[in-house]
Order: C-alpha cells, then structure tokens, then sequence
C-alpha cells in the first residue's frame, strides 16, 4: 500500500502534467524549454514508480515473513494483505513497462507527425468521395480550409502522443478541439494513421506489437468520440 508521502508525490506528478499540457500551446514557441520540462516530469515520474515498486516489494517481504512466523490468529488478514501488495506490485510494473512500451509509439509519433498529419489529411479528403454518405453531402474543401484540416490533425497527434507518453487517455475526451469537416473524414485520416503504423511495427523495430496496441487503443477511443467534438457549421 502507498505512504501518504508517495499518494502525495503521485499527485504530484500528475498535476504537473496537466499543468504541462494545458500550456503546451504558449510553449510551441520554446521548445526546449518544452522538451526540457516534459523530460524532467518524465524522469520524476519514472523514479516515483520505481521507489513505489521498491517499497511495495519491501512491504510484500515482511508481510510474507509474519506469515511464515505462523501467527494463525492473523492467517485470513495477512494472506488478504499479501494479495493485495502482490496485486499492487503487479499492476505498477505493468503501468512501467506499458510506459516504456508506449514511449515507442509516441516517439514515433512526434517524429512523423508534420508529415503523417498531410499524408493522412490528403488520403482521407482523396478517398472521402468514394465512400458514402459522406460524398453526398460534402464539397472538396479550398486551401485554405485543407490546411485546418492537417493542422487539426496534428493536434489529435500531439493528444495520441500526450496519452501514449502518460498513459493516461481522458485528453481524448475533452472535446475542445472544434472540427472543420465532417468528422467521418478525421476517421478515415485518423484510420490511415493506425494502418501506417501497423505497417511500420511489421518492416521495423521502431515500434514494437505492444507499442502500437497501445497506439491503437488511443486512436479508436480519439475516432469513437469523434462524432461528440463540436463541428464548424
């Protein structure tokens, strides 16, 4: 069980990102100063959860000592402990690992994602006409809205990424981001994405099976709540 001293230096951790997140935008401009914030809340977060794994393991070796002392009159309350140190302990190095995991995938992301962003924006605007209801009720948009469109792709990268690197998915759901197409065509777009990165876990070792699980997890949740984002009349 945590210590009221790691309760406290999770939340911690977790309000600095947020904190970090909700100002991203006013830092675009200095991006070291954004890197080097989100590798120091990076590096806090992965000490946190190593000494939480130590003192769970800790905790976990003198629970099992006093049962091997035999103390029959406390049997039922030291095995109940014991599982749940044990369960504890197995679900903050699965949260570990699903980080270094997902850490692939969004430093994949974040490399591809000026290009991803047009490539799947451009895919998605070609093939929209061959896939209906949408072509029927959808115009080819001008430049000048295109160019929204990839920018607004991005910053669903930029939320993937977020999630990817945190794991933590509930910047999908604010839906603060207004769309200026139909969301159908940010489906297809967003589709493209996952298919390239399938693609790219099969011919390389950039992104490993597990990695873009995750991947795919964010991004069906992002197309899921794409109808329920406010849209440009």
């Amino acid at each position: 069980m945590l210590s009221e001293e790691e309760r406290v230096a999770y939340n911690s951790v977790k309000q600095k990102i947020r904190y970090l997140n909700n100002i991203k935008r006013e830092l675009q401009g200095d991006l070291t100063s954004y890197q080097y914030r989100q590798k120091t809340l990076e590096d806090d977060l992965k000490r946190l959860l190593v000494n939480i794994d130590r003192s769970l393991e800790r905790q976990l070796h003198e629970v099992t000592q006093t049962a091997e002392q035999g103390l029959k009159n406390r049997s039922a309350e030291i095995h109940a402990e014991q599982k749940l140190l044990e369960e504890q302990l197995k679900a903050i190095r699965q949260f570990r690992h699903d980080l270094e995991e997902g850490k692939k995938a969004a430093t994949w992301l974040d490399i591809n994602s000026e290009s991803l962003s047009r490539m799947a924006g451009k895919h998605a605007l070609r093939w929209q006409i061959f896939h209906k209801p949408i072509s029927q009720i959808f115009n080819h948009p001008s430049s000048e809205e295109a160019e929204i469109f990839f920018k607004t792709l991005k910053k669903f990268i930029d939320r993937i990424i977020h999630c990817l690197t945190w794991g933590r998915a509930n910047v999908l759901d604010a839906r603060t981001v207004t769309l200026n197409l139909d969301w159908r065509i940010y489906e297809l777009a967003l589709k493209y994405i996952k298919n390239q990165a399938w693609q790219d876990t099969k011919r390389s070792s950039s992104i490993s099976k597990e990695a873009f699980s995750q991947l795919e997890t964010y991004i069906n949740r992002l197309i899921h709540q794409l109808k329920y984002y406010p849209q440009k009349e």
